[in-house]
């Protein structure tokens, strides 16, 4: 018996509550500050998006990996991830349960950590503590 399912590209259907629950659960780590686990809920959201809201769960990933990357002290690899999130920040999604959450916090908070990285030239001086990690709530 041949073993095909790595070469099928049939799209994994994601019930819509599960979604919810995926979405939320990361959310929720975000807000206490636990981005691994965030990253991990929403990798699993990853694997089954398409299109647009695959985008936009990448977008989720990067900017939990800032934070995650702020909270580690890796100070380059954060401005990359901000970098990377600031640019998808405005792709709209398409499913509405994307759509309805407030980013307008993160896109401040990279603006003010990605400025901070930015004009730091002693990046020694820097703790984790000197930069913004915003909430993410509906609208």
């Amino acid at each position: 018996m041949t073993d095909t399912s790595s070469s099928d590209k049939t799209p994994i259907l994601l019930h819509p509550a599960r979604r919810l629950e995926l979405l939320r659960l990361g959310q929720e780590h975000f807000n206490n500050d636990r981005f691994g686990d965030a990253i991990e809920m929403w990798h699993q959201l990853l694997n089954v998006e398409q299109g647009r809201d695959k985008e936009f769960v990448k977008m989720l990933l990067d900017c939990a990996g800032h934070f995650a990357d702020l909270k580690k002290s890796a100070w380059d690899a954060a401005e990359k991830m901000a970098q990377a999130t600031f640019e998808k920040l405005s792709l709209p999604a398409a499913h509405g349960a994307y759509r309805d959450l407030d980013l307008a916090p993160v896109h401040s908070a990279l603006d003010y950590n990605l400025g901070l990285l930015r004009t730091t030239a002693n990046k020694n001086i820097l703790v984790a503590e000197s930069f913004i990690y915003p909430k993410i709530f509906a609208r």
